[in-house]
C-alpha cells in the first residue's frame, strides 16, 4: 500500500444544521379567542378571499447565511371545517405592498375545528432556501370559493416587529393593507401569529497541520484514511 507523507495542513469540514425559529410576534404561539379579521359575508357564515402577509427581513434575525426554510406555522383563531389554506414564500424587493416580489414555492397547510386556539403547520416535508440578505414574504391565502368555510386567521394583541397586511378582492382591498390602518383602522390588535422554522448549514473547521500525517492509500477509492 502506497503512503504519502505531507507537512501541508488538512482541513477537516464537519456539517451541522442549526435550527433557528423566526417570528415577528412578541408571544408567537399564542392564539387569541377573537379578534381577527377577514372579508367574508356574515349573514351566510362563510368567509371568501383573504390573504395574509407579514415581509421579513434575515438580517434582522442575525441570519447572513441561506436559511433553509424547514416549516412554517400558522395561528388559527376559527375554521368550521377541515381544509387547506395555501402558503407561498417570495423573495421581496423595495418597500411592500408596491415594491417586487419573485415567488419561490408554496404549500398546504390543513386547519380544522381541532386546531382553533392554536398552531397549524406545513408539516415535515416542506423545504425552501432564502437566499442570504434577502427580504421576503410570507403569505397565507384561503380562496373562499366553497362558499361555505369560515376561516379567521390566528392572531394575539401582543407586540409585533413587523406590520401585519391583509388583502381580499372580494372586499375590494385589491393592495395588501396594514392592519390598524385605512379600511382596517378598527382591527389594530389583529396581528396575525406566523413563525418560520429554518436551518443553516454550517461548516465547523478543523485543522490538521502535522508532518507525521500519512494518507495511507494512493489512489484512494471510497475510504480516505490518516494515520499518525
Amino acid at each position: 500500500m502506497n503512503k504519502i507523507f505531507t507537512s501541508l495542513a488538512i482541513a477537516i469540514t464537519a456539517i451541522t444544521a442549526n435550527a433557528q425559529v423566526i417570528s415577528q410576534n412578541a408571544t408567537p404561539n399564542t392564539v387569541s379567542t377573537t379578534g381577527s379579521v377577514a372579508c367574508g359575508n356574515s349573514a351566510g357564515g362563510y368567509t371568501s378571499d383573504n390573504s395574509y402577509y407579514r415581509v421579513f427581513k434575515l438580517a434582522d434575525y442575525g441570519i447572513n447565511y441561506d436559511y433553509k426554510v424547514t416549516n412554517v406555522a400558522i395561528g388559527v383563531q376559527t375554521a368550521n371545517a377541515d381544509f387547506p389554506v395555501e402558503f407561498s414564500l417570495s423573495t421581496y424587493t423595495g418597500t411592500f405592498p408596491n415594491g417586487s416580489s419573485s415567488y419561490l414555492s408554496g404549500g398546504m397547510i390543513e386547519v380544522g375545528p381541532s386546531k382553533m386556539g392554536g398552531m397549524a403547520d406545513s408539516g415535515t416535508s416542506y423545504t425552501q432556501v432564502i437566499p442570504a440578505g434577502s427580504t421576503f414574504v410570507l403569505e397565507v391565502l384561503h380562496d373562499g370559493q366553497a362558499n361555505t368555510e369560515q376561516f379567521y386567521f390566528g392572531t394575539n394583541p401582543g407586540g409585533q416587529t413587523g406590520l401585519s397586511y391583509l388583502m381580499s378582492e372580494g372586499c375590494g382591498l385589491t393592495t395588501p393593507i396594514a392592519t390598524g390602518t385605512g379600511a382596517l383602522a378598527g382591527f389594530a390588535t389583529a396581528k396575525w401569529v406566523m413563525t418560520i422554522t429554518g436551518v443553516n448549514n454550517l461548516g465547523v473547521t478543523e485543522i490538521i497541520n502535522s508532518k507525521d500525517l500519512q494518507i495511507l492509500g494512493n489512489p484512494v477509492k471510497d475510504i480516505l484514511r490518516f494515520k499518525f
